[in-house]
Formats: C-alpha cells, sequence, structure tokens
C-alpha cells in the first residue's frame, strides 16, 4: 500500500519522467542510428502506458467533483493508454493498430469533452494536466488515425 500511495503523490513527476524518456529514445532513434533504439521506444511508450492504466485504479483527490474523479480519470487514464498501445503498433507495424487508434481516439474525445464541461463548470486550473495531455496525445492519434485510413469506395 505504500507504493500505491508514493505513486499516486508523485503521478505527476512520474508522468513527465516516462515521457522525457520516450521522446529522448524517439529523438536517438530518429537521429542517431543507435542499435537498439527502437526497443527503448516501445519499452518507453508501454511503461507509459502501464502508468497511465494503472493509475487509473489510484483514489482519486477529493478537490475534484465525485462524478469526474470516479468516472472522468478512468476514462482519461484508459484512453490514453489504448492511444499509447495503437501507436506503438503503428511504430512496430503491428496488425490491429487501426483499431487501436480508432478506439483510442474516439475514448480521447470523450475525455476531452468530459474535461471541458467540468473546467467550465467548476472553473478550476486543477483539470489542466489532463486536457494537455488528451489535446496533445489526441492530436498524435488524430494525425497517426487519419494518415493510415483508407475509405473503401462503396
Amino acid at each position: 500500500m505504500l507504493i500505491v500511495n508514493w505513486l499516486r503523490e508523485n503521478k505527476t513527476k512520474i508522468e513527465i519522467v516516462l515521457v522525457v524518456l520516450l521522446a529522448a529514445a524517439a529523438l536517438l532513434h530518429y537521429y542517431a542510428t543507435i542499435e537498439g533504439s527502437e526497443q527503448a521506444v516501445v519499452l518507453f511508450a508501454f511503461a507509459l502506458a502501464g502508468f497511465y492504466f494503472l493509475s487509473s485504479f489510484f483514489v482519486p483527490d477529493e478537490e475534484l467533483p465525485l462524478l469526474f474523479a470516479t468516472v472522468g480519470i478512468k476514462v482519461i487514464n484508459i484512453s490514453s493508454a489504448v492511444s499509447l498501445v495503437g501507436i506503438v503498433f503503428v511504430l512496430t507495424a503491428a496488425e490491429g493498430a487501426l483499431d487501436m487508434l480508432m478506439v483510442g481516439l474516439l475514448s480521447l474525445i470523450i475525455a476531452g469533452l468530459l474535461i471541458l464541461y467540468f473546467v467550465v463548470i467548476l472553473g478550476t486550473g486543477k483539470l489542466l494536466p489532463y486536457l494537455v495531455r488528451v489535446v496533445i496525445l489526441g492530436g498524435i492519434t488524430g494525425y497517426m488515425f487519419f494518415s493510415l485510413y483508407k475509405a473503401e469506395p462503396m
């Protein structure tokens, strides 16, 4: 229980560290031909996705409204994890990447609408990190989805 409390208290710092590690591995893979850099990108992306998934089960902050704390946080975190897995599927050319991106994008849109609703109702800045995550991850997921999606002619 001690580690769960530590993770919950430091979740923003952990998320920032994992994102920086993922970005550094992606830059090394893209600009330098280092052996094993693709595996590092996949590893850090799955670590971040796992952290997002597990953080959906943390006890929510008492400052957040009950409905958002119980439903909204779970939707945001699980949709973020699904989107990251879809992005990894695209990078590794795995089967089912388009499906993962579609599910992740649609659920991120729902999560973004939930955040906007509670920001307008409450006027709180406590939800800003979630909004930033949804916008950035949603943009990347949307770009990858629409670049892969080919509509079938009727």
